[in-house]
């Protein structure tokens, strides 16, 4: 049956076939505003508008500020960091709102270690308007780890199956989808897919029996 929801009129459900199929639903109370559902392995993926492109003014700075928050941190602050300690007036440059927001986060979650991932990088950037990024990622590798530390040597370290025989490609645009990256897609038959390093390190450690995480 439907829900209440659906039954009052705020929410228009429709069924998008295709190769990749997919729920679409309307929130009529929120200017008809679109959320496409689809699901990618263990994974429920939403898409939808979050600002129109046209009224942005500055791409760049406003995809910045929605997607992600970066600061830079010294090796050896990264485990009072992490465990939520204050830290020491920074000699160098650095976002300090950005540092207490995450601690804020992860307090609020009760964020602890769990995995640590590596990977070869190799990322090219286009320096146009548009910004296209695309990255090869190689050699990913996970290492279950409770403690607070960030290394990239020593033992425990174990191979991801999605680079045993191929690479991760990402390829990330500021405003819209390139026109050669259209043709790129259809020549080589590329298929969007959804790929997290830590959920699937997590699930394939889950998976050996032995080394995965605790879980609280």
């Amino acid at each position: 049956g439907q829900s209440g929801t659906a039954k009052d009129g705020a929410i228009e459900v429709e069924l998008i076939e295709g190769t990749d199929p997919g729920i679409l639903i309307t929130m009529t109370e929120f200017g008809d505003l679109p959320l496409l559902m689809s699901v990618s392995g263990s994974q429920i993926l939403v898409d939808t508008l979050l600002w129109p492109v046209a009224d942005v003014g500055d791409s760049a700075a406003f995809n910045t500020m929605i997607l992600k928050s970066r600061a830079p941190a010294r090796h050896q602050d990264v485990e009072p960091l992490l465990r939520g300690l204050s830290l020491p007036n920074q000699d160098f440059r650095t976002n300090r709102e950005t540092l207490d927001q995450f601690q804020f986060y992860s307090s609020a979650i009760m964020a602890r270690p769990a995995i640590l991932i590596r990977y070869l990088r190799k990322a090219y950037e286009a320096e146009t308007e548009n910004r296209v990024r695309i990255t090869f990622d190689r050699e990913l590798c996970y290492k279950i780890s409770t403690e607070p530390k960030v290394t990239l040597s020593g033992d425990g370290w174990r191979h991801n199956y999605l680079t045993l025989k191929g690479v991760v490609l990402e390829i990330k645009f500021t405003s819209r989808f390139p026109l050669w990256l259209s043709r790129l897609v259809a020549t080589f038959n590329l298929k969007a897919r959804s790929i997290s390093k830590y959920t699937t390190g997590i699930q394939q450690s889950m998976d050996l029996g032995f080394c995965g995480p605790l879980v609280r």
